[in-house]
């Protein structure tokens, strides 16, 4: 009696369980790459009659998955040892041995067992019905991540993102991930339907605890739309974590569900975290999220080139310590960028604020707390219909220069607080306001320069209430701009020294009617070295300034 060897060779799709479709084969000299010619060897087929014919490489196998020469199933046949490789219709490779002996078959265990080589699974779902047992070392590929995992010892501590485990046997495998960190390696879909937050926080927590205050494992979110149910959370260490995708519009994260930010950078509770950068990406807030970014209590972070759509309240919350918010975009969104700290905190110091573009945002930026060395440059501000700019508490060296305005301050106002109690509506380009329960620790001091002002026709451009020490000079009204005054003084309360050591210079190619309005309400009121020079400015003398005060003798 003789057992039955079936000789003819069958080449399965080891990921989708069926016949590898005209897959090509290539034979070549032991532990060389059967694919360089120089290292092949040579290929014959035997005929059912067997005649042994020479064939070129590669050989490609029928659509059953085995080799077919004259419409007819033959066998393979290579003199010695020999390294095969066997590469899909597509030529991605399927298998890889680097020495086969004389005689020995290609067999499934060999592939599973093989170190040398990677098994391939369409998808994690795929991996994870398997019950093939592969040993600890070997890499498995899962096609749906395009990423590479290493089988470990033991199942570990699986989270579906880093760690994957086998639902049919004992087993986990590990992601060999690349750096940048990729969050579709992670389990990100970035089709703007599937919540892609978890695979994102997974590179993000990865990031975080393996990357130090000097230099980070940086995440790299590509270019796609990937829906988040929550936000992605960057709070709690101060660690250097720096995420960038690749550009506006290309990269584009899209609230699904309503949220607080769409990105999380402190929490003002546990450690401030700093070093983080954003960068080169859309934040579509959707109308559902309040903000696309909340760092309401961050010091030492940047965020360049990112666009931020339609969120309820505004598009970045900022506070604390050394923020650079350059490059980016506010598109329709309440309130631009704000300036402040949730803790009730204040003295937000050095901003810097500088090339942004706040697009129909009914305020563009707000100060919400009295803050110190806040620089506002080459920016532009175009349909901020309530203010461009609003100080809500004054600041100490709040510079404003080198902006452009366009079609601001025509709306009904922002509501700035006056003495007494309540507010009063004020549209501007500029509101600078102040707090009356504590007058010397809200003043202005800073400048207002080399700004140009087109297309409004509110009442002022630039509404000042509590003047420390200011210079508001060379700004330029574009023709057709109808203002009645350049810089408005308000002074609500009583006692307020307002306007002191104030100096409007140069307002140029302009068509206002007067460079400074006084509406002082209180006769008790104090202003003094209010400095006027109107060289440049074509409006008469007699027209420079405006006193909306019963008692002008308080002027100095």
């Amino acid at each position: 009696m003789s057992l039955i060897n079936f000789p003819i060779l069958y080449i399965p799709d080891p990921g989708k369980g069926r016949p590898l479709f005209n897959g090509q084969i290539y034979v070549g000299q032991p532990d060389l790459d059967p694919t360089v010619v120089i290292n092949q060897k040579q290929l014959n087929v035997i005929e059912e009659n067997g005649t042994v014919v020479p064939v070129a490489q590669p050989f490609v196998l029928s659509a059953g998955g085995v080799p077919v020469y004259n419409g007819k199933p033959v066998r393979l046949d290579v003199d010695g040892n020999y390294s095969i490789k066997i590469l899909s219709k597509l030529s991605a490779q399927v298998y890889y041995i680097e020495n086969v002996f004389e005689g020995e078959p290609v067999t499934e265990a060999l592939l599973i067992n093989d170190l040398s080589q990677a098994y391939e699974f369409p998808t994690v779902a795929a991996y994870k019905a398997s019950d093939i047992i592969f040993p600890d070392g070997k890499q498995i590929k899962l096609l749906d991540r395009g990423a590479t995992f290493t089988k470990i010892s033991g199942v570990g501590t699986a989270t579906g993102y880093k760690i994957i485990a086998s639902d049919q046997v004992a087993q986990s495998i590990d992601l060999v991930y690349s750096i940048p960190l990729n969050p579709y390696e992670w389990g990100a879909v970035a089709d703007g339907v599937t919540d892609d937050q978890p695979a994102i926080q997974a590179a993000i927590d990865f990031s975080k605890a393996n990357s130090t205050n000097i230099t980070s494992i940086p995440v790299h979110i590509r270019a796609g739309l990937y829906g988040i149910n929550l936000p992605l959370d960057r709070t709690g260490n101060n660690i250097y974590v720096d995420m960038f995708g690749d550009g506006v519009r290309n990269t584009s994260l899209k609230a699904l569900v309503a949220m607080p930010a769409m990105i999380e950078l402190a929490d003002g509770v546990s450690a401030n975290p700093g070093l983080t950068t954003i960068r080169d990406m859309t934040l579509f807030c959707n109308g559902l999220a309040d903000r696309g970014i909340d760092a309401k209590h961050m010091r030492y972070w940047t965020k360049t080139n990112v666009e931020i759509r339609e969120p309820l309240i505004s598009g970045c919350r900022a506070g604390n310590w050394v923020s650079r918010i350059l490059r980016n975009r506010y598109l329709n969104c309440p309130v631009g960028l704000e300036v402040e700290d949730e803790n009730g905190g204040s003295a937000q110091n050095n901003f810097i604020v500088q090339y942004n573009d706040f697009n129909t945002c009914p305020v563009g930026m707000q100060i919400n707390d009295f803050s110190n060395n806040v620089n506002v440059m080459f920016n532009s501000f175009d349909g901020c219909l309530d203010a461009a700019l609003w100080c809500k508490e004054g600041g100490r060296n709040i510079n404003i220069t080198y902006n452009y305005f366009e079609a601001c301050g025509l709306g009904v106002g922002v509501d700035a607080l006056i003495n007494g109690g309540g507010t009063e509506s004020m549209p501007a380009a500029i509101v600078i306001g102040y707090v009356p329960s504590s007058i010397t620790n809200s003043r202005w001091t800073g400048d207002i320069r080399d700004n140009l002002i087109a297309n409004c026709t509110t009442a002022r451009a630039i509404t000042l209430y509590n003047v420390l020490d200011g210079n508001v000079e060379e700004n330029r009204i574009e023709e057709g701009t109808n203002y009645s005054a350049l810089v408005e003084l308000r002074d609500e309360g009583v006692n307020i020294v307002n306007g002191k050591r104030l100096s409007v210079k140069g307002a140029y190619g302009t068509e206002v009617a007067k460079l400074v309005e006084l509406n002082t309400l209180a006769a008790s009121s104090n202003q003094s070295n209010l400095v006027i020079d109107n060289v440049q400015s074509p409006v008469s003398l007699n027209t420079k300034f405006n006193i909306n005060d019963p008692t002008t003798a308080a002027w100095t």
